[in-house]
């Protein structure tokens, strides 16, 4: 599935400190009521903005599957991990309509700001019922109002 892709070197822009304040992770972590032992897929991870706080999030025994289609953010991610010790997050590099994950194995499906970039939404929802939990969640959050 064909979708846009963010720039790379405009990736630095997803950790930029203002984002913090007009778009706080712990806020959205708070108002997904995240659990210890869920498992989490961010779809569309980037470089791990939100994934690390969810990780966090969902411990003891939780699991967050930071899955993007470009593997250079999941490369920038993979060196951001150096500065945590999570061994509860796992980047997989997966398309949005075919994540590589197991059937009904996701508690919550997470897409933060990728909704308005993907050319297939339909398919990308049926991988997200294919994947989610009978009793699975499934959160959009994007800055563009008209998708």
């Amino acid at each position: 599935m064909r979708h846009r892709r963010m720039d790379i070197s405009r990736a630095h822009r997803l950790d930029a400190p203002e984002r913090m304040l007009w778009l706080p992770p712990s806020e959205v972590v708070d108002a997904l009521a995240l659990r210890p032992g869920e498992v989490i897929a961010d779809v569309g991870a980037g470089t791990g903005y939100f994934s690390i706080p969810m990780a966090r999030a969902v411990l003891p025994g939780g699991r967050v599957y930071a899955i993007d289609v470009q593997r250079e953010m999941l490369s920038l991610l993979k060196k951001k991990l150096g500065q945590y010790s999570l061994s509860n997050l796992e980047l997989v590099h997966a398309d949005a309509s075919a994540t590589k994950l197991p059937d009904a194995s996701i508690d919550v499906v997470f897409m933060a700001n990728v909704w308005h970039e993907f050319e297939s939404r339909a398919a990308v929802l049926r991988e997200s019922g294919r994947i989610l939990k009978p009793e699975g969640r499934i959160a959009i959050l994007d800055w563009r109002p008209d998708v």
